[in-house]
C-alpha cells in the first residue's frame, strides 16, 4: 500500500536512473498489515464496521482461487534495491498519506 506520490516518484526515478529489465519495489517504507490498512481506509470513508474473519470453508466458496492465496500470505516488499540504485526515498510518509486522504475527503464533503 503506497501513497500515489511515492509510486510516481519511483516511476520517475526508474525512468531517470533505472536499467532496462530491472524491477524495483517502492513503498511508504512503513510496515503494513492489510486488515489494519483497510480498516483505517474504510474508517476515513465513514465505514466503521470491522473486517470479519472468514473460515476456510466459506473462503473456499466465495473467494477466487488467486485471491485466496494472496490474502493468506505474509508479504514483505524490500525497497533496498530502489534506495540503492535509484536513490528512492518516500516523499510522503505513511501517516501523512492517511492525513492527506482524510483532508481531501473532508474538503470534498464541504
Amino acid at each position: 500500500m503506497t501513497y500515489a506520490d511515492n509510486a510516481v516518484e519511483g516511476l520517475v526515478l526508474g525512468w531517470q536512473h533505472g536499467r532496462p529489465g530491472q524491477a524495483h519495489f517502492v513503498t511508504d517504507q512503513h510496515p503494513v498489515i492489510l486488515r489494519n490498512f483497510l480498516e483505517t481506509l474504510f474508517s476515513l470513508h465513514g465505514v466503521d464496521a470491522p473486517i470479519s474473519d472468514l473460515d476456510a470453508d466459506t473462503a473456499a466458496q466465495v473467494v477466487p482461487v488467486p485471491a485466496r492465496w494472496f490474502v493468506g500470505q505474509p508479504c514483505t516488499l524490500r525497497t533496498d534495491k530502489a534506495v540503492t540504485e535509484l536513490e528512492y526515498r518516500p516523499l510522503i510518509l505513511h501517516a501523512a498519506g492517511f492525513a492527506a486522504v482524510k483532508e481531501a475527503l473532508a474538503s470534498d464533503a464541504a
